[in-house]
């Protein structure tokens, strides 16, 4: 007992070694990150679909690549549910605040662009300079133009991504959390099923999270207890990469697609990964 004891002292527990572990990912996260900043919207899509092809066909492996994996999603977040929220009419974002004439034209040019129903604002690829623009703006990571995953996010991903529980504080972002995960599951051509406690909550999430997903060519789906238990509607969210849910909804889903006479019949697909949220309660 004493031995183990020294042992642990002198080497740590097993969790920190785990978490140690971590933040040598996250350390090279870290290290991309000014390197995955420059890509456009689009090079971040195909380099994406990139990474998903060579991954299915095991010319790479997903574990020499999880640093980028969670530098580029980690870069889609705060794009895409952060910085892109400038062009979102509900906001009310002020131009003015660019000094620089040239990142303030390609604001107006934008801008000009979805007034006029040519473009939508959650979809427009946006210039770089203009990503950097605002987050010399606000360098803290706060909605609504902020999304950037803090380091103790990144290591809960990394948890979660392992299949092991990552039990985080209040005020954590354990919303942020969960989307990582699942990136990289996704990219390795699992279905990720995400479970949560409440249909408010598995909508709220799904919508949230979907823009990052989306804009690198992945789709997210949601099941709610109005959705008709067979229909089209239920069945297209079971076929997105990630899917949002109750434990009842999963759970129902899975007792009736075991009853069906045919395949076909069937709406949940493949139960290759799942997420719970509040796994203690």
């Amino acid at each position: 007992m004493f031995l183990g004891k020294a042992l642990t002292k002198v080497f740590g527990s097993r969790n920190d070694r785990l978490i140690k572990r971590y933040r040598k990912i996250v350390t090279q996260v870290n290290e991309l990150e000014p390197k995955i900043s420059q890509m456009s919207d689009a090079q971040l899509r195909a380099r994406t679909l990139e990474m998903k092809d060579q991954f299915l066909h095991k010319t790479h492996s997903s574990r020499d690549a999880l640093p980028e994996c969670l530098a580029i999603m980690r870069e889609s977040m705060d794009r895409n549910i952060g910085i892109r929220n400038i062009f979102n009419p509900e906001h009310s974002f002020d131009p003015e605040v660019f000094k620089d004439d040239k990142i303030f034209n390609a604001f107006a040019e934008i801008e000009d662009r979805i007034i006029a129903g040519l473009s939508n604002w959650q979809t427009v690829e946006i210039p770089v300079g203009i990503y950097q623009a605002v987050r010399e703006l606000f360098p803290d990571s706060r909605p609504p133009f902020r999304a950037r995953c803090f380091d103790v996010q990144l290591v809960g991903g990394l948890a979660l991504y392992e299949g092991k529980i990552a039990e985080m504080a209040t005020g954590e972002g354990k919303t942020f959390v969960a989307p990582l995960a699942c990136f990289i599951r996704a990219l390795e051509g699992y279905r990720c099923h995400v479970v949560t406690v409440n249909d408010y909550l598995v909508r709220r999430d799904a919508l949230w999270v979907r823009p990052a997903f989306e804009a690198l060519g992945l789709s997210v789906g949601f099941i709610q207890a109005d959705m008709d238990a067979g229909g089209e509607s239920r069945r297209r969210s079971y076929e997105c990469n990630i899917t949002y849910g109750t434990n009842s909804e999963f759970g129902f889903d899975y007792l009736r697609d075991n009853m069906k006479e045919r395949a076909d019949l069937q709406v949940q697909g493949p139960l290759d990964f799942a997420i719970v949220d509040e796994v203690d309660s």
